[in-house]
């Protein structure tokens, strides 16, 4: 009987695969987590945009810039966004997805709606990750923009 029939010789087989593998496989853990975090943070961005958004329309647009940040900020519980409030003027909207052309407040646009006030709210992020090789694989600059009518 050879060596390498015997039942015993093949002990520690396990135990070299797991410590092979287990690197490569603590590796993918990581990056998917820190994709999670990275998804996770955009959607607090989004929800922050979105209350921002709001409260432009229920202010009709007399909110002013740093009043939406501080919305943006509260609502996200992330700290360091950039935000940049644009568009305050008399658009007529058109396209699918919706362009904004000047106009002036009143006059009827070319898709028959009357010419509206809008405000082009938009917030970025930059995304501490975990792994530092996430760079790599994607962007660490998170950005959410709303466009509303304010009047």
């Amino acid at each position: 009987m050879s060596a390498l029939a015997h039942p015993r010789s093949r002990r520690g087989v396990a135990t070299l695969e797991f410590a092979l593998a287990a690197p490569l496989l603590l590796l993918m853990l990581a990056a998917v987590s820190d994709l999670g975090f990275a998804l996770l943070d955009k959607m607090k961005l989004a929800s922050g945009v979105a209350n921002a958004a709001r409260y432009a329309v229920l202010t009709q647009g007399a909110a002013t810039a740093t009043t939406l940040s501080a919305i943006i900020g509260d609502a996200s519980s992330l700290s360091g966004v950039q935000t940049t409030v644009s568009a305050t003027g008399c658009f007529c909207p058109s396209g699918s997805p919706a362009a904004l052309a000047a106009a002036t407040c009143g006059n009827t646009c070319s898709n028959g709606a009357m010419a509206g006030t809008y405000q082009t709210i938009t917030a970025t992020y930059s995304y501490s990750p975990v792994m530092p090789g996430y760079s790599l694989l994607a962007s660490n600059a998170l950005s959410e923009a709303a466009t509303v009518q304010v009047k």
